[in-house]
């Protein structure tokens, strides 16, 4: 489905507009357009592990790129989507910093063998893909 029909779905689905309503309203500069268009940027997908984003706002929330706690301002430039587990995760941590703890904490399961090497390796690699995708259009 193309972004035009994507955004179409939303602005015809009440409980996906009361969505973007409910995660616009904290923010002076961001409008529901924003946030949808910051939606369909990501593919509907959470800006850090890239599971789908869920209409729900205890369960979606809008992380921000650069924390607060480090100077980052409320703006869309400076938003991204991520599911509420990767963001109450990463904190306050730059995205580096985040993926450092990530790449941590895989070597840790590595050595227990909790997941397959192969399925860690798969989300790495996703990762480092989508981080170099956000920095070309930069």
């Amino acid at each position: 489905m193309n972004d035009k029909a994507v955004a179409t779905e939303i602005v015809n689905d009440p409980d996906k507009v009361l969505f973007f309503q409910k995660k616009a309203m904290p923010y002076k500069h961001v409008t529901v357009a924003d946030l949808i268009k910051l939606y369909l940027k990501q593919d509907g997908k959470c800006a850090l592990c890239g599971d789908d984003i869920i209409f729900d706002t205890q369960k979606t929330h809008i992380d921000h790129i650069v924390p607060r706690a480090k100077g980052g301002e409320d703006e869309i430039d400076n938003f991204e989507f991520a599911c509420s587990v990767c963001n109450y995760a990463k904190r306050d941590m730059s995205l580096k910093e985040f993926v450092l703890m990530c790449l941590k904490v895989e070597n840790e399961y590595h050595k227990t063998d909790i997941l397959p090497k192969e399925e860690i390796q798969a989300i790495v690699e996703r990762r480092w893909k989508k981080e170099s995708r956000s920095k070309k259009a930069v």
